[in-house]
């Protein structure tokens, strides 16, 4: 199946129509040819409204014309796409801080060995303070005297 491109003489924005039955406007949707996936604009793609971009972790910033992060989400490390703090909406794992995955489809908890909240509110960590790994460190070199039975 492959796509036909054309422009509309109302309004001059481009459509693709694939097999006469799927028709979209390209601000809204980008297209992978080599999958035939259809995707939303994610992190600084162009957008008109944040209707353009993907749910959940993203707004459009109208002035700029891109799609950015929604309160309570910032850009990843490579800066392409949008992470839920704790307590956000996401659809997979992928869709959450570090330490973190998503429940049920559908909130960011923090994982079972990070089960605390940072105090930025953004990461999860485990349960060992530097001074309690200290004190464990120590009492797991202990040498404990062979005991005969």
């Amino acid at each position: 199946m492959s796509p036909t491109t054309h422009a509309l003489p109302d309004n001059g924005h481009c459509h693709t129509t694939f097999a006469g039955i799927l028709k979209h406007p390209f601000r809204r949707l980008t297209t992978t040819f080599a999958t035939g996936i259809l995707a939303f604009p994610e992190l600084n793609e162009y957008c008109r409204t944040s209707q353009d971009c993907r749910q959940h972790a993203y707004v459009c910033d109208t002035r700029q014309q891109v799609c950015s992060c929604a309160e309570g989400y910032r850009a990843d490390d490579t800066g392409r796409i949008c992470l839920g703090a704790v307590g956000r909406r996401c659809m997979y794992d992928s869709h959450c801080v570090t330490n973190a995955y998503c429940k049920g489809q559908m909130i960011c908890t923090c994982k079972r060995e990070y089960g605390f909240l940072a105090d930025d509110n953004w990461s999860c960590q485990g349960a060992f303070f530097p001074e309690s790994k200290e004190l464990f460190n120590k009492q797991e070199h202990a040498k404990v005297p062979d005991r005969k039975f």
